[in-house]
């Protein structure tokens, strides 16, 4: 077996080591070694007395943070290769992988400097890990069509103790622990594991902040449903989404209404006073 790394494993060690804002506190060096052509980066970080430790450690929980939120955030592209981007982020030097990358641009290389939006793959302290998505970012922004009140058919992704990520159509959504049934869940991994195919209601879209809300709860006939009888759930989906929209569109309406109603009064105020006013006008 060849004992060197692969290219991806080459670039990702380098990718994940702490950078500093100041450019005088580390170096970049690239090795041209005919390893498949692929050039071998190495980052050297110098260590500065006013960027301690703590420092490092505070720009790992955010990226976790960051995670954990499913939150998409601004990166700066270093350099390219194949395999994917080098990308800096909260002052770490993080990977995008080939797969994860939705910008399309007739030269890869015009992405050097410029600004694209990521999300956490993977956030692992120990290892040197950070690997990140621009499609799964992008996804979300674009909305692909999805709209507050669809009934779609996801897949979960991962379980958290907070809720469980699920895929929808290549779009990640969060699925809170407090959006999967009326009754109280104790434990997210009781109702739900990796790979479970379950339809989802879209609760909210929050484009600024790249994330997608998702709800099984506003699918139940009777609360406690998706505990007890989840296929029933399911079965009844899309009526229940039906419903919802409705709900949320007569609200909305009554909204309105009284906003009119309101102004309404409001311009009788001022009529009335303008009136009065001028009554006491003829008079003087």
């Amino acid at each position: 077996m060849d004992p060197s790394p692969s290219p991806s494993a080459r670039f990702r060690c380098a990718s994940t080591h702490p950078i500093s804002p100041l450019s005088e506190q580390l170096s970049l060096k690239t090795t041209l070694k005919p390893e498949n052509g692929i050039p071998n980066s190495t980052l050297t970080v110098h260590t500065h007395p006013h960027h301690p430790t703590q420092q490092l450690e505070a720009a790992w929980n955010r990226c976790r943070e960051l995670q954990n939120d499913d939150e998409a955030v601004n990166s700066v592209v270093l350099s390219v290769n194949r395999g994917g981007l080098l990308v800096e982020v909260e002052h770490l030097r993080g990977f995008v992988p080939q797969s994860h990358i939705a910008i399309r641009v007739p030269n890869r290389e015009d992405l050097i400097g410029q600004s694209v939006p990521v999300k956490f793959l993977e956030v692992d302290e120990e290892k040197n890990r950070l690997v990140m998505s621009n499609r799964l970012a992008t996804d979300v922004i674009s909305g692909e069509g999805l709209g507050v009140g669809d009934v779609v058919t996801g897949i979960v992704q991962a379980v958290k103790p907070y809720g469980a990520f699920v895929d929808v159509g290549g779009v990640s959504g969060l699925l809170h622990i407090s959006q999967i049934s009326h009754d109280r869940i104790v434990a997210v991994e009781n109702v739900l594991a990796p790979g479970d195919e379950l339809k989802v209601l879209i609760l909210s879209k929050d484009a600024e902040r790249s994330r997608l809300s998702l709800s099984t709860k506003k699918l139940e006939p009777s609360p406690g449903d998706m505990l007890r009888n989840p296929a029933l759930v399911f079965e009844k989906a899309d009526e229940m989404g039906r419903l919802f929209r409705e709900r949320v569109a007569a609200a909305e309406a009554a909204a309105q209404a009284e906003e009119g109603a309101q102004g309404e009064m409001a311009g009788m105020e001022v009529s009335k006073s303008a009136d009065e006013e001028e009554s006491k006008t003829e008079e003087a």
